[in-house]
């Protein structure tokens, strides 16, 4: 476990599992939206969650939807709320990451998250490691 499932198991109120062509999917809900959703085996899976299996959930039954039509090809984007729980850092992260087009990357560099001069600095070691990969990748 960790701080940030520990937070959603403590908050979930609902949950489903559902087929996806990776496997399994579980998904989870807080009274505020969407808060995890884990394949099994992944790491940081929250394991067996307390809350009701409610898979006619409207919440968790959109959510199932709209990743059904992600993996028919159908859709590259999502509408649904949700509940980040982590660090002030990591929610920075993921709203940086949830403003990125779909089928586009960025590495963690080009996200401009640094608070301090040491968090500069890793971001600027990790842009001159995507350049370096790149270079590789053309040769």
């Amino acid at each position: 476990m960790n701080m940030t499932t520990d937070s959603i198991r403590d908050a979930c109120t609902a949950q489903t599992t559902i087929a996806t062509p990776l496997g399994p999917l579980l998904l989870a809900r807080t009274a505020r939206g969407l808060a995890g959703a884990w394949f099994e085996g992944q790491k940081h899976h929250p394991g067996p969650l307390a809350a009701v299996r409610r898979p006619d959930d409207a919440l968790l039954r959109d959510a199932a939807d709209q990743l059904h039509a992600y993996f028919a090809g159908e859709r590259d984007s999502f509408e649904l709320p949700l509940d980040l729980h982590g660090t002030p850092f990591q929610r920075a992260v993921w709203q940086a990451l949830l403003a990125i087009p779909g089928g586009r990357t960025r590495s963690y560099a080009t996200l401009h998250l640094w608070q301090t001069p040491l968090d500069e600095a890793v971001a600027g070691h990790l842009a001159e490691l995507d350049s370096e990969k790149a270079r590789l990748i053309q040769e």
